[in-house]
Protein backbone atom coordinates (compact mmCIF):
# COMPACT_ATOMS: atom_id res chain seq x y z
CA UNK A 1 0.00 0.00 0.00
CA UNK A 2 1.50 3.43 -0.95
CA UNK A 3 1.03 7.29 1.14
CA UNK A 4 -1.87 7.90 -1.10
CA UNK A 5 -3.83 4.58 -0.76
CA UNK A 6 -3.46 5.52 2.95
CA UNK A 7 -5.03 8.86 3.07
CA UNK A 8 -8.52 9.37 3.29
CA UNK A 9 -10.78 11.79 1.62
CA UNK A 10 -12.14 14.82 4.17
CA UNK A 11 -14.89 14.87 2.17
CA UNK A 12 -16.08 11.08 3.53
CA UNK A 13 -15.62 12.79 6.89
CA UNK A 14 -18.01 15.75 6.15
CA UNK A 15 -21.78 15.34 7.73
CA UNK A 16 -24.35 14.80 5.16
CA UNK A 17 -26.06 18.01 5.45
CA UNK A 18 -22.99 20.05 4.91
CA UNK A 19 -22.21 18.02 1.82
CA UNK A 20 -25.33 19.44 0.58
CA UNK A 21 -25.14 22.77 1.70
CA UNK A 22 -21.58 22.47 -0.78
CA UNK A 23 -23.30 20.73 -3.25
CA UNK A 24 -26.18 23.50 -3.40
CA UNK A 25 -23.79 25.88 -3.25
CA UNK A 26 -21.63 24.15 -6.28
CA UNK A 27 -24.79 24.46 -8.30
CA UNK A 28 -25.43 27.98 -7.94
CA UNK A 29 -21.95 29.01 -9.37
CA UNK A 30 -22.99 26.54 -12.74
CA UNK A 31 -25.94 28.21 -12.82
CA UNK A 32 -24.15 31.65 -12.23
CA UNK A 33 -26.31 32.38 -9.31
CA UNK A 34 -23.36 34.62 -7.59
CA UNK A 35 -22.71 37.55 -6.38
CA UNK A 36 -18.95 39.55 -6.93
CA UNK A 37 -17.87 41.54 -3.94
CA UNK A 38 -17.89 44.43 -5.09
CA UNK A 39 -21.92 43.60 -4.75
CA UNK A 40 -21.80 42.25 -1.46
CA UNK A 41 -19.89 45.13 -0.46
CA UNK A 42 -22.08 47.60 -1.48
CA UNK A 43 -25.25 45.28 -0.01
CA UNK A 44 -23.50 45.83 3.46
CA UNK A 45 -22.92 49.55 3.19
CA UNK A 46 -26.39 49.98 2.65
CA UNK A 47 -27.91 47.84 5.21
CA UNK A 48 -25.19 49.10 7.82
CA UNK A 49 -24.25 52.29 7.15
CA UNK A 50 -20.73 51.59 7.34
CA UNK A 51 -17.67 52.66 4.54
CA UNK A 52 -15.27 49.83 3.64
Amino acid sequence: MNTLELQQDFWDELPEALKAEIEEGLADIEKGDVFTHEEIVEKMQLKYGFEL
